[in-house]
């Protein structure tokens, strides 16, 4: 009768560590940016690959402007009142006419820098972690 017991012990554990598993994804997508402030994203095109590639969740939180360097993954809103974010990594600095900080942006995968410089106020925030297939 070993065998049995043997065999309902390893079922356990296995049933232990889908559940830690389950916990642990949980916590990374929705408790710990609820905590934090942040903001959980998927990544739908593969821009940022392989760094971040699509069906990635990326988790941003918000920064200041002055918080922001060369190097950078940040998502922003391309146009004020549309929903959508651009996740890319910022590739160079500097200030506009009006003495606004602006970002120059690049998809890791991509071959040139973005067309349309990033100023500030477009920023939402910059990448915190990210977990693969989870997006």
């Amino acid at each position: 009768m070993a065998v049995p017991r043997l065999a309902a012990s390893l079922l356990s554990l296995c049933s232990w560590v889908v559940l830690g598993i389950a916990v642990a994804v949980v916590g990374a997508a929705v408790v710990v940016p609820g905590l934090s402030g942040s903001t959980p994203m998927t990544v739908l095109t593969g821009s940022m690959g392989p760094t971040y590639p699509s069906g990635t969740l990326v988790v941003v939180r918000p920064v200041s402007a002055e918080e922001i360097g060369i190097g950078t993954p940040i998502t922003y809103q391309p146009r004020s009142g549309e929903p959508t974010m651009v996740t890319h990594r910022v590739v160079g600095m500097g200030y506009d006419a009006d003495g606004e900080r602006v970002f120059t942006t690049q998809g890791d995968d991509n071959e040139a820098p973005d067309r349309e410089q990033v100023r500030a106020g477009q920023v939402r925030g910059e990448v915190w972690y990210a977990v693969p297939w989870l997006g």
